[in-house]
C-alpha cells in the first residue's frame, strides 16, 4: 500500500533522511577502521558511489554491499589519490605561509584557500567514484 497526502510525503523523507544516516554511519566506521589515515578517502570513494547511484534514481542499491564491495575495490586507487591531494595542498599550504606575511588579508587568502581546497578535495574523490 502506497501512503499518499501528507503521510506519504512524510514517510518518504524520513527514509531518505535514514538512508543519508545510515550510509553516513557506513563513512564513519570505515573511515575508523581504515585507522583514519588509510580509510578515509576510499570510505568517500564509497559514500560517493553510493549516493550517485541514489541521484541517479537506483534506490534499491544494496547499500552496505555496494559501500563494501567499493571500498575493497578502490582501497589502493583512492588512498594514493588521498596522498598525493594532501602531499599537493600541504605544500601549498607551506609555500603561503613561509613567503607570505601575516595580517588580516594573509588570513582571508588562507580561510579562501582552504575552501577552495576543501571543494577540489570532494570533486576529486566525486571523480573517483565516477571512474568504475
Amino acid at each position: 500500500m502506497e501512503l499518499t497526502g501528507l503521510w506519504g510525503s512524510f514517510y518518504r523523507v524520513s527514509v531518505f533522511i535514514s538512508k543519508l544516516a545510515y550510509v553516513n554511519a557506513l563513512w564513519i566506521g570505515f573511515t575508523l577502521l581504515g585507522l583514519i589515515v588509510f580509510g578515509a578517502a576510499p570510505a568517500t570513494v564509497a559514500l560517493f558511489t553510493v549516493t550517485r547511484a541514489w541521484v541517479n534514481k537506483e534506490w534499491d542499491v544494496p547499500v552496505f554491499k555496494t559501500f563494501w564491495s567499493i571500498y575493497k575495490e578502490e582501497f589502493w586507487r583512492a588512498n594514493a589519490s588521498g596522498i598525493a591531494l594532501f602531499a599537493v595542498g600541504f605544500l601549498l599550504y607551506w609555500n603561503l605561509t613561509l613567503f607570505a606575511g601575516s595580517g588580516l588579508v594573509m588570513l582571508v587568502v588562507r580561510g579562501i584557500l582552504l575552501v577552495i581546497a576543501f571543494f577540489i578535495c570532494f570533486y576529486a574523490f566525486a571523480l573517483l567514484s565516477d571512474l568504475r
